[in-house]
C-alpha cells in the first residue's frame, strides 16, 4: 500500500476556516496528532516542518492564534527555547482592553470560565493565579484569589486580592444576591422595600411583614386553643 505524502495527509484532516482546525486525533492537551504505525507526531509541528521550514530538536512551535488544534502555517512560529511564563501570559491578553481596566484572557478557559495556562511539569493552572504570583508575589498556603472586578477572565493584578476561602465564598454569595432584582415572591428589591444588613445580605420588607403577620396569627391561634381547652375558664 502506497502511503500518502505528508502534505496530503495533513490537508485531508483539516477544516479550512480562519484557522486550519485539525479533525483527526488529539492528545490530552488538545494538540492534533498524526499517528503512524505505533506512535503519533504533533500535527502543528509537522505542518511547520512541511510548509515553513526545518526545526532544531530544542526548538518549540507555538500558536499565534492560541488554538491548539490549528495547523495553519501563518499561525505558527518557533522559538529556540520555551517562552518565559511572563511573556506567555502577557501575549494572551486582549490588547484592546489594556489601559481600560480588565486584562481579558484570550487563551483557553476551564468549565468555570477562568483562564488556563499550561506549565511544564505542573499541567494546567489558573491564569489569574499565575499572573498574581509572577506580577505581585507568592500566594500564602490556604488562601485563594478573589476577582475584585467580578470578571473571571481578567488577570489584571490590580483586580486580584488574596483572601480566605470563607471570605471568597461570602463575596460570591453577596454578588449573586445583589444581581437579583425581585424576591422569590415577586416583590421588588428597591429602596423602600429592602432591608439591608451589615454583612451584605438583604431581605424583602413586604415578605418580612407577611411573615410577622403569619407568626402573630399563629401565636393568637395557640392562645385561643389553650383557653378553650382549659377547664378552669369554663
Amino acid at each position: 500500500m502506497i502511503r500518502q505524502p505528508l502534505r496530503e495527509r495533513l490537508l485531508s484532516r483539516v477544516e479550512r476556516e480562519e484557522c486550519w482546525l485539525w479533525t483527526g486525533k488529539v492528545n490530552r492537551d488538545g494538540y492534533g496528532l498524526l499517528t503512524g504505525h505505533s506512535f503519533g507526531h504533533l500535527a502543528h509541528r509537522l505542518a511547520y516542518l512541511e510548509f515553513v521550514g526545518p526545526l532544531a530538536r530544542d526548538e518549540t512551535v507555538h500558536h499565534r492564534c492560541v488554538n491548539r488544534r490549528c495547523i495553519k502555517p501563518e499561525h505558527l512560529f518557533k522559538t529556540p527555547t520555551a517562552i518565559p511564563v511572563r511573556e506567555r501570559l502577557l501575549s494572551r491578553i486582549d490588547q484592546d482592553c489594556v489601559g481600560q481596566g480588565c486584562w481579558m484572557w484570550t487563551g483557553t478557559l476551564n468549565h468555570h470560565g477562568y483562564g488556563q495556562i499550561w506549565l511544564a511539569g505542573h499541567g494546567m493552572k489558573q491564569a489569574h493565579r499565575i499572573a498574581y504570583e509572577i506580577l505581585v508575589g507568592a500566594i500564602p498556603a490556604g488562601l485563594v484569589i478573589d476577582h475584585l472586578c467580578r470578571v473571571r477572565r481578567c488577570i489584571n493584578p490590580e483586580h486580584l486580592e488574596v483572601v480566605t476561602v470563607a471570605e471568597n465564598s461570602r463575596r460570591g454569595c453577596n454578588d449573586f444576591q445583589q444581581r437579583k432584582t425581585h424576591c422569590p415572591q415577586g416583590h421588588p428589591y428597591d429602596a423602600a422595600n429592602t432591608i439591608n444588613f451589615r454583612n451584605g445580605w438583604r431581605r424583602c420588607r413586604s415578605c418580612q411583614r407577611e411573615a410577622e403577620r403569619a407568626h402573630d396569627a399563629k401565636r393568637r391561634g395557640r392562645r385561643r386553643s389553650v383557653v378553650m381547652n382549659d377547664p378552669s375558664v369554663r
